[in-house]
């Protein structure tokens, strides 16, 4: 901090710039100065100081040696699109412009460097990219002359597609960022719980590398609401990556673990809590685990007395450490006198991984366990911030039934307002709301809380806003704007596709490519494999659109109205002999096929009439294609 003030990285620039070419160690030393180790290193350290490889962007065009750009870009992606970690920090840091405006020059540029600058567009693309950035990245297409096609047209839709095509499950656009240790969002005390049970529910991600010799003894929290007595409900991740619920009461620290179940996986997962008191005289008191949506375990849990104001309630936040009174002061549990703790007592020591080794492999009963109150730290470690992810977060008075939980988890880790969207579901359960926050309604550091309530929370952290390119779309004219790209498309050589266009229909066994009567080309579309298809650029084009389509009606609405496909057949007539093949033939079968999974039947008769059954663009394929 004191450099950035002091001295600058823009004087830095300068001041290398004016001493000529560098060499292969200066870049080296610049990538070490990045993760303030050695740069090979960087699975471990991660990025600690990204500035150092914006400038190293910012120097590609100037370096004369087309060895040091192609070493300096290939290290620049792997650095920067390592983990979710690195890309969030080099899309934060608005790395994507500056790898656009280093294209712009891109005379000055070996080909294989700003084709591995655009996979670096692509890969960040695929974390955040604004429109800003879009219009960026398509303004970058404009071809040099009308008669030409731009010379990095394939390598950049290949980018497109990268950044459009979400890989694996569903994941928060927009969360807290709560790796930092003291990280966490602070809710106002509850005077009177006005409720008769405590329901939790919140998206979280931890990552895989979450589980190292760092997270020993800490135990993540995922909440804690407790009572000036030091009473009350705690949830937290252990140092094995499994989910430990407790209650504490005056002397007893009770806890459930739900084992089998790792979240440091670096994916989104949904975990609900229901704890439900037992009906007098005689009833047990239970609380239910949810991940996902679906019921994991039910097991008999203590319910605290809720008579006390909840003074301390936070969320993905260590809280008040807990005072672990002297071995002298503390009873034999379970069920000696204790002295009630003076401060907030915390969930860790009862689930600790050693405890519960002998455990996991008995009876059903075994996955509760009770031990004193203010023993929690030294069974389970001292409690720190959840060190992840966390997005929306909901907190209701009454107890939630299995279809509410599954209804508000299908909805999704970006929905803002589940209540609306699964109405039907739901019903009047909006009423029994305590707190709801989302990352979409804070402004650091107040977390708006969007309950009637008006319980708003206090975030320490950071507050993480990624930028969908399915929405941003919209901002830049919608998906019209793509096909200048399809024009540009009939201009391109064969040595710009990257390989021969009629190899994109390798994957197809050989007998059905040269069928040997010479009448059917037969297209089993469960073989059909995107990255071979996207050796020729017309295919790869129609998959960027079918994933534009992908789950988002206002896009799907967007190409009916606005003659989009009507346009697409009027340019692909214009596409030269050669450009259509089996490739273009199955990416076509795979769009339409989204179209049918998205019950769009206007879109989808569109489909069929202007690009199916138009036969002045299939008549440009070969004679089995045609047939």
């Amino acid at each position: 901090e004191v450099f950035k003030e002091r001295i600058g990285y823009n004087h830095l620039y300068e001041v290398l710039i004016s001493l000529g070419q560098p060499s292969r160690h200066l870049l080296k030393e610049l990538m070490n100065m990045a993760v303030e180790g050695e740069h090979t290193s960087v699975g471990l350290l991660g990025i600690s100081n990204v500035e150092p490889l914006l400038l190293l962007v910012q120097w590609l065009p100037e370096l004369d040696s087309s060895e040091l750009q192609l070493f300096a870009a290939d290290w620049l992606r792997r650095l920067s699109c390592l983990n979710r970690q690195t890309r969030a920090t080099c899309v934060n840091a608005t790395m994507v412009m500056r790898a656009l405006a280093a294209l712009e020059r891109h005379q000055r540029l070996h080909r294989a460097c700003a084709e591995s600058l655009l996979g670096l567009v692509g890969s960040l693309g695929s974390q955040s990219l604004s429109a800003r950035e879009l219009l960026g990245l398509l303004r970058l297409l404009r071809p040099p002359e009308s008669s030409q096609a731009h010379p990095y047209i394939g390598p950049a839709l290949r980018a497109l597609l990268a950044v459009v095509r979400k890989q694996g499950l569903e994941s928060a656009m927009q969360y807290f960022d709560l790796s930092p240790s003291m990280a966490g969002i602070v809710a106002p005390t509850v005077q009177r719980w006005p409720g008769s049970a405590f329901s939790f529910l919140a998206w979280l991600s931890l990552d895989q590398d979450q589980l190292g010799p760092t997270s020993k003894d800490k135990r993540k929290q995922l909440y804690s609401f407790f009572t000036p007595g030091g009473t009350g409900f705690e949830a937290f991740i252990s140092s094995a990556g499994v989910l430990v619920v407790a209650v504490c009461t005056k002397k007893e620290y009770v806890t459930v673990m739900l084992p089998d179940y790792c979240f440091c996986d670096s994916l989104w997962h949904s975990i609900g809590v229901v704890h439900v008191p037992g009906k007098r005289p005689f009833g047990q008191s239970l609380v239910y685990i949810y991940v996902d949506g679906q019921q994991k375990l039910s097991a008999p849990l203590k319910y605290p007395s809720m008579t006390e104001p909840f003074t301390s309630c936070c969320i993905g936040s260590a809280g008040h450490r807990t005072t672990t009174p002297p071995p002298s002061q503390i009873p034999d549990p379970p069920f000696s006198s204790a002295t009630t703790p003076t401060t907030r007592s915390s969930l860790g020591a009862i689930l600790s991984p050693q405890t519960w080794g002998g455990l996991l492999g008995g009876k059903p009963e075994s996955v509760t366990k009770l031990i004193s109150a203010g023993t929690q730290d030294s069974e389970w470690g001292s409690p720190t911030s959840l060190q992840g992810q966390l997005g929306s977060v909901m907190v209701f008075h009454e107890p939630l039934h299995p279809n509410h939980i599954k209804a508000i988890c299908g909805s999704g880790p970006n929905c803002i307002s589940p209540f609306k969207a699964q109405e039907s579901e739901l019903g009047d359960l909006s009423t029994k709301l305590l707190l709801h926050y989302s990352p979409k309604a804070c402004r650091n550091p107040i977390c708006l809380d969007l309950s009637p309530n008006m319980l708003h929370g206090r975030l320490t952290g950071n507050k993480v806003v990624n930028w969908d390119i399915k929405d941003m779309i919209n901002c830049v004219g919608g998906l019209p704007v793509l096909f200048p790209v399809l024009e540009q498309l009939a201009l391109v050589t064969p040595d710009q596709h990257g390989s021969d266009p009629a190899a994109g229909s390798d994957f197809i066994t050989p007998d059905v490519t040269t069928p040997a009567d010479g009448d059917w080309v037969i297209l089993p579309s469960n073989r059909a494999s995107e990255a071979r298809l996207e050796k020729n650029l017309v295919a790869t084009f129609l998959l960027v659109l079918k994933h534009f389509l992908q789950r988002h009606p206002i896009n799907q609405e967007n190409l009916l109205h606005s003659h989009g496909v009507g346009t697409l057949g009027a340019l692909l007539q214009k596409l030269p002999v050669g450009h259509v093949d089996v490739s273009v033939l199955v990416a076509m079968q795979l769009l339409i096929e989204q179209v049918t999974y998205e019950k769009n039947q206007a879109l989808l008769q569109q489909l069929h009439t202007h690009l199916l059954f138009n036969f002045n663009i299939w008549n440009k394929g070969d004679f089995p294609l045609r047939i």
